[in-house]
């Protein structure tokens, strides 16, 4: 049996449009959002905040109230079950501005981009990315609870 996968995410919202961040990675032939897979016996909050520093150079606090969607994925015979928790952060400004790859990062992540969840015609392998931005810009604009979704969807 493989074990429990506990991933995070950051989708991080552009201050003057719905677009958000992509990482242009070099092990991933997509774009994805950042952040990844965390380490035993770390908080999901400080693991966001840590991959965001690692990958972009930006030191963003996540809260409670940032976690935006939880999205369970079962386990087949090649990929372990998997919880991603995606946190949504508007930047400022000054923010995105302050964004850049650390130099230490630049052998992982190419660089970035801001994507549109709702108008972009993305390739088959960034629709996963953008599905979970989506689905986390969705609960951004009413933020009552995280959002619970089984392989990202709804359950039943």
């Amino acid at each position: 049996m493989l074990p429990r996968l506990l991933t995070v995410r950051a989708v991080l919202t552009h201050p003057h449009d719905a677009t958000v961040l992509l990482l242009d990675l070099a092990a991933r032939p997509c774009r994805q959002l950042p952040g990844g897979p965390t380490d035993p016996d770390d908080p999901p909050h400080l693991a966001a905040r840590r991959y965001v520093r690692t990958q972009l150079g930006l030191d963003l606090r996540f809260t409670g109230t940032d976690l935006a969607a939880v999205d369970y994925t079962a386990a087949d015979f090649h990929t372990p079950e998997t919880v991603t928790l995606l946190f949504t952060k508007p930047l400022t400004t000054a923010q995105t501005t302050a964004a850049r790859i650390p130099s230490a990062a630049a052998h992982t992540v190419h660089g970035y981009a801001w994507a549109d969840p709702a108008t972009a015609a993305p390739t088959p392998c960034e629709r996963d990315p953008l599905h979970h931005a989506a689905l986390a810009l969705a609960r951004t604009r009413s933020p009552t609870a995280p959002t619970y979704f089984v392989a990202g969807h709804p359950p039943d």
